[in-house]
């Protein structure tokens, strides 16, 4: 703003793009982030969800409407993909874009009592209404122990 504000004043013809609205944050000792379109409103956006409610994890990656370029997400448990998704914003995607929200493979085997996780997609094609209700044209969902 203080750019376009400067140019301004000397006469430029500047504007101002709007602010980043990336965030990264910890909210009572829980690690969130969101950055670009985190609420998928560009339409025919993809959102690919990783979500692990025993262990507080959410992820959230939105892409374009060939799953190529990431448009957006959103980060709630665990960060630590923020720093490395950020830079990509409005780029395409190396590989598949899952491998940024899943976790790395455990140190130990799983117990029986390992939580079930909960990988899905939508796609959207407008923003979702104001009540809360998202327009969906497709949806998957696989679950994994």
């Amino acid at each position: 703003m203080a750019e376009v504000t400067a140019d301004r004043l000397l006469g430029g013809g500047a504007t101002f793009p709007g602010a980043d609205t990336a965030t990264k944050l910890k909210l009572a000792g829980v690690d969130v982030a969101s950055f670009g379109d985190a609420f998928a409103r560009t339409p025919g956006a993809l959102e690919i969800v990783w979500a692990d409610p025993v262990a507080g994890v959410y992820k959230k990656l939105v892409l374009s409407d060939d799953a190529r370029t990431l448009l957006g997400g959103v980060l709630v448990g665990d960060a630590s993909a923020y720093a490395s998704l950020r830079p990509m914003l409005g780029r395409e995607l190396p590989g598949d874009p899952s491998a940024f929200l899943l976790p790395r493979a455990p140190a130990a085997p799983p117990t029986s009592s390992c939580p079930t996780t909960r990988v899905s997609a939508r796609a959207t094609t407008s923003p979702p209404a104001r009540s809360g209700t998202p327009s969906a044209t497709r949806a998957a969902t696989t679950s994994a122990p």
